[in-house]
């Protein structure tokens, strides 16, 4: 016990240890060692010396050890089911550490053979119970520092308290809520964050948990049941109490969990006080294979395959339990945290899960996965997307997310079960013989780096073709999301996406490579392959044009523009042309897009134009020319030194360039630079979700930790 309570101590060493492995390793090691090995060595002599005892002089060996070994068996089995089944439900370790002391002393005592007399035991016990309430009124476990000082993400690392709002030692950990800003509450286990949310806000959720119970949905043409192991925060389950599912039932292993978040008012557990949801307290393998019912769907979402006691949910044996349970058609989901995961893991799991389902790919977002696999084929009805992505609940959670159709959904696409099984190779996968995800990643204290990373793992794998999951599985379809991806500006996705398209259309994907090489602004090698063609599309006619004139050769940027073919896109594009070169503007220009760039215009020399105005022209805007419009306004403000359009402006350009690690470097900037500490830190946790590697990302957490001493940028969990 009084280890125990140094815990906390040594935790705050080990996070000022730095990344050496080796080190973090030996602490560790010590640390254990030294807690564990004195109780078992003392508690090992119990039995030994209970049994000379209990033989006395010999007379009636056999006998005599027989009792012996009767009541040492009676005892602890009395013993475990006690302790594990009442006190620590009830009063915690830190209560039974200190009745396990008690009792062994006090029996001690009692049955003490060399002293005979009654009088003198109870005179003998006297300073024994008197050690006994010293040893109680001591230090001893401290949950709370345990937890704070965890060392799973920047905050507990850099010895940030979190605010308690609930903590309790459960069956299967010591589960707590904590908050660090008051706001957003976190789940954890053992210090480890499971799940958030915001009370009362449904859309403030990572939306890798939106997905994981609405993609399984969507896919399958008419769900009715759906499992779902785990609860988290709810967040799942609540997506899925937002569909037309008759029945939901949860799996969770721990009460606590329950107990947690249904304690805050408007979190997402109210789910389970919908009709439709029951939950059950149990192991999830044992129930599915102990039972025989069936699901249309079985979402799985237990805690990091390392922690001990989980990777029995994220082996091939469990998945070929789970496949059992679906029904013709059913599909799984399985949600699979990258955080301190590393190669030879990931390609176990991902051949264990998909060597059992025939069918399947991967999704990714924020650096977590969701493996889905199903029996039968998945085609993703794209009509249907946009049906149930338009129901007010789920677009309420799924709005600022901006995932409104198919390929919205698809953006977050990285594998196919193909790509999956290849990448897998020669893997052994994660089986119940070898627990690879428990064992390997025991021994990792941080996350990859570099070409160790996961995520670069992944996106090296990816062909960035999901055309398979579709009914329109052409060429041109292929060319529509690439040309959506540059849109976007998720250009290395595009760019997987341009290669697959090479072989079946090569005269699209020359001319989408022409826009990518526009959209990253590598002007030399786009005018380079412009000049070496003259076939080019409309499209990458207009891209062009926006090019010239983001490098000011105007000329050109009229005759690109002008060299398309009438239409609404060439327009837009003219009026764009317009705001920047009024000089030269076209008068007579027809449709919202151009009425827009109009009032942006008219905004620089009419004061009467009102903020209101401006935005509602903002909101025609494509996505972007709106985030052009954005970073222009910005510039003019700053300009002006106008305080209340920075800020207004800059959280708009922010929100418009959420997936572009590139562009919110340069809101990060901007932040900076206008003295907006708070806009600096919400960026640069966008931008360790995106990608952490990109140029500015380190120069911008430096200065923000400077400012911000114990700042935490997302990293961890």
């Amino acid at each position: 016990r009084f280890l125990l309570s140094l815990l906390p101590d040594i935790q705050a060493i080990m996070n000022r240890a730095g990344e050496d492995a080796g080190l973090l390793m030996f602490i560790r090691a010590a640390t254990i060692a030294a807690a564990l090995l004195p109780p078992t060595v003392l508690l090992g002599a119990i039995f030994p010396l209970n049994v000379q005892l209990c033989t006395g002089a010999g007379t009636s060996t056999r006998r005599d050890i027989g009792t012996a070994y009767a009541i040492n068996t009676l005892f602890s089995i009395a013993g475990a089911a006690i302790g594990g089944l009442l006190i620590i439900p009830h009063w915690g370790t830190d209560i039974l550490l200190v009745a396990m002391a008690g009792l062994a002393a006090v029996a001690a005592v009692i049955w003490m053979p060399w002293l005979p007399r009654l009088r003198s035991r109870m005179a003998l016990l006297v300073p024994v119970l008197a050690a006994i309430a010293l040893l109680a009124a001591a230090k001893g476990i401290d949950y709370r520092s345990m937890i704070a000082n965890a060392g799973y993400d920047d905050r507990s690392r850099a010895g940030k308290v979190p605010t308690f709002h609930f903590l309790k030692e459960g069956k299967a950990g010591v589960i707590s809520l904590t908050s660090y800003d008051g706001k957003q509450m976190l789940l954890q286990n053992n210090g480890l964050n499971e799940a958030g949310f915001t009370p009362g806000d449904p859309g403030d959720v990572p939306v890798i948990e939106v997905l994981l119970g609405l993609v399984p949905y969507i896919l399958h043409t008419d769900p009715q049941s759906a499992l779902v192991i785990g609860l988290g925060a709810g967040n799942t389950a609540a997506v899925l109490a937002d569909t037309d599912v008759t029945r939901i039932r949860i799996v969770e292993l721990e009460p606590a969990v329950t107990e947690a978040v249904r304690g805050v008012a408007g979190s997402p557990a109210t789910v389970l006080d919908d009709a439709r949801v029951e939950i059950t307290y149990n192991d999830a393998r044992n129930t599915l294979a102990v039972e025989d019912e069936s699901y249309d769907l079985i979402v799985s979402q237990p805690s990091h395959p390392w922690v001990a006691g989980t990777a029995g949910v994220f082996t091939r044996e469990f998945w070929e339990i789970a496949n059992r349970r679906l029904n013709d058609g059913g599909l799984f989901a399985q949600w699979l945290n990258l955080f301190r995961m590393n190669e030879t893991t990931l390609r176990a799991v991902l051949k264990s899960f998909f060597e059992v389902f025939p069918e399947g790919f991967v999704l990714s977002s924020e650096r977590s996965l969701i493996l889905v696999g199903s029996n039968g084929p998945i085609i993703l009805d794209e009509p249907r997307a946009r049906e149930v992505l338009a129901r007010p609940a789920l677009s309420a959670r799924l709005g600022r997310h901006g995932v409104k159709d198919a390929n919205d959904l698809l953006w977050y696409y990285v594998l196919a079960r193909g790509e999956a099984l290849a990448l897998a190779g020669d893997s052994p996968g994660n089986l119940d013989r070898n627990i690879l995800s428990e064992v390997e990643l025991a021994r990792l204290t941080r996350d990859p780096k570099g070409a160790d990373d996961p995520e670069a793992i992944l996106r090296a794998a990816s062909r960035m073709d999901p055309t398979h999951l579709l009914e329109d599985n052409t060429p041109e379809r292929l060319a529509q999301f690439a040309d959506y991806l540059i849109a976007q500006e998720s250009f290395d996705k595009a760019q997987a996406a341009i290669q697959q398209l090479r072989a079946g259309d090569p005269d699209a994907a020359q001319s989408l490579e022409l826009r990518l090489l526009l959209a990253r602004g590598d002007y030399p090698a786009a005018f380079k392959l412009y000049y070496s063609d003259i076939g080019w599309s409309d499209a990458a006619r207009l891209a062009l044009a926006r090019a010239f004139a983001d490098v000011g050769r105007m000329d050109q940027a009229w005759e690109a523009a002008q060299g398309a073919a009438d239409s609404p896109a060439r327009t837009a594009e003219l009026a764009r042309l317009s705001y920047l070169d009024p000089e030269r503007a076209m008068a007579g220009l027809q449709g919202p897009v151009a009425a827009a760039w109009q009032m942006l215009a008219r905004q620089r020399t009419e004061p009467a134009v009102t903020a209101r105005d401006i935005e509602a022209a903002e909101a025609l805007l494509p996505v972007t020319d709106s985030y052009f419009a954005k970073q222009a306004l910005l510039r003019e403000a700053l300009l002006r030194q106008d305080d209340r359009d920075i800020a207004r402006h800059s959280r708009a350009l922010a929100e418009a360039g959420r997936r572009n690690a590139a562009r919110l470097v340069t809101v990060g900037q901007h932040a900076d630079a206008a003295g907006d500490i708070p806009l600096l830190g919400e960026v640069l946790v966008q931008i360790y979700k995106l990608d952490e590697l990109v140029d500015g990302y380190e120069a911008l957490r430096s200065k923000y930790a400077k400012l911000v001493p114990a700042a935490a940028t997302g990293e961890g969990q």
